[in-house]
């Protein structure tokens, strides 16, 4: 088959830019025949977009084998749709699509399911669909109750906090517990059973979260700060412990783009829960970029340059390598084909980010006296790890001179030490001298 032959098969799905242009890291799709819109949900068992037309109340349903188009009778928004059981929620009733059947929510005028137009949250299903989440204050529906009547948590658990946070909504992290922001650096966890609420991340820095995004299947807390600078960081609820995974300084040194107010919103895992794709926002220029982490590799590679021109919101997976945006600029929906951005990696582009050195928050954190200071080398480097005070003078020095690459841990103690916020530094130099990195976090010493 000729490229122009392939190229013709494609267009009646997604014009892919690698048919008109050569081949690049990142394969933009463009949605054809798709009105514009910044509403839209996947069905990814059915392969089939709803969206909402930009101009009226209009709900359209599009096939991505053929592009196929038909208007539903939904109103408003996109419907939600589970992705595990293959349900759709509208309104007061959760449709079985493949058993062509429905069940009828009993609603009160206090926790109707009725959807309003600037609903950004219109609800969720938990991993194995066992519940469903709604409302603020949130209410949950037990989907394997006969009854199906809405429960309350009892508090309210989203408000916006700051005008800058975009993707705070809560998260589904089990069938019975969220995760949510519960203050400007805190994200908490509530459980529905035992109406228990814990701590996951209280970011001690001065900084507020933008967003977050729960992994389920490898209990992983991805989340985002805005601060100086921003950074994506890994929260691992099995160790309670805290991984940095993306600093535009540290991680992607050559681009141009970190001289204005950045953050990273729109974290969202892939459905096989291995890749964490998030955009880079600016708060002064209405650019952004997409970038991506892998577990596999545990590295961070650049979709798209992040000065490309047009805000890229609302992210959501096709399947496992493409992801569709919202392009706040024309208003259409776009794709990218994240697969090509590690394969064109293995083919020889430099387009690769590599996160090279990691050091993880301290735990316990805040301590008393003690508490552990890991950091993660890629190859044998020479360390020195310095903590200071809150006046900059230094307290401890630790000398670790050649450390193999992995994972390392000092335990600091500050048994002596008046309570307040201390600094840490890890600074790292390869034994070949091709690398050489500094990065520092803030504990808290509590008596």
């Amino acid at each position: 088959m000729s490229l122009r032959e392939y190229c013709n098969i494609l267009k009646f799905t997604f014009v892919l830019i690698f048919c008109f242009a050569s081949f690049s890291y990142s394969q933009d799709l463009f949605l054809l025949s798709i009105n514009q819109s910044t509403q839209f949900s996947i069905d990814r068992l059915g392969q089939q977009v709803y969206l909402k037309d930009f101009y009226s109340d209009i709900v359209r349903k599009v096939a991505l084998n053929n592009l196929e188009e038909t208007i539903t009778n939904f109103l408003y928004i996109p419907p939600v749709l589970s992705n595990k059981n293959h349900l759709l929620l509208y309104g007061s009733k959760i449709y079985d699509l493949d058993k062509q059947t429905y069940r009828t929510v009993t609603n009160s005028s206090e926790d109707s399911l009725s959807y309003s137009i600037d609903s950004n949250f219109p609800g969720s299903f938990s991993p194995n669909d066992k519940n469903f989440m709604y409302g603020n204050p949130k209410n949950y529906i037990s989907l394997e109750d006969s009854l199906l009547k809405p429960t309350q948590t009892a508090f309210n658990v989203y408000s916006i906090i700051n005008y800058n946070v975009r993707d705070a909504y809560l998260q589904w992290s089990s069938d019975t517990s969220f995760v949510f922001l519960s203050g400007d650096a805190v994200i908490a966890e509530y459980f529905l059973k035992s109406k228990k609420l814990d701590t996951l991340v209280n970011f001690v820095d001065m900084a507020y979260i933008l967003g977050f995004a729960y992994n389920v299947k490898h209990n992983i807390l991805a989340y985002s700060t805005y601060g100086h600078p921003s950074q994506i960081y890994l929260h691992y609820k099995n160790s309670n412990s805290d991984s940095l995974v993306f600093s535009p300084f540290r991680d992607d040194a050559s681009s141009p783009c970190w001289g204005v107010a950045i953050g990273f919103t729109s974290l969202t895992w892939s459905p096989d829960s291995q890749k964490l794709a998030f955009g880079v926002y600016h708060f002064t220029t209405p650019n952004t970029g997409i970038y991506l982490y892998s577990i596999d590799s545990n590295r961070t590679y650049k979709a798209t340059s992040c000065d490309d021109y047009g805000l890229k919101t609302k992210f959501q997976w096709a399947n496992n390598d493409t992801l569709i945006y919202v392009s706040d600029n024309d208003r259409y929906l776009y794709g990218i084909d994240l697969s090509s951005v590690i394969t064109s990696v293995s083919n020889g582009k430099d387009d690769e980010i590599l996160t090279y050195f990691t050091i993880n928050q301290n735990y316990p954190n805040p301590f008393n006296p003690t508490t552990q200071i890991q950091y993660i080398l890629p190859s044998s480097s020479n360390v020195i790890v310095t903590v200071y005070n809150s006046l900059g003078q230094t307290v401890k020095v630790f000398n670790e001179g050649t450390k193999e690459a992995g994972n390392h841990n000092i335990t600091f103690n500050g048994e002596g030490l008046s309570s307040g916020i201390y600094l840490y530094s890890v600074h790292s130099v390869s034994i070949d001298g091709k690398q050489n990195f500094t990065a520092a976090k803030k504990m808290l010493l509590l008596k």
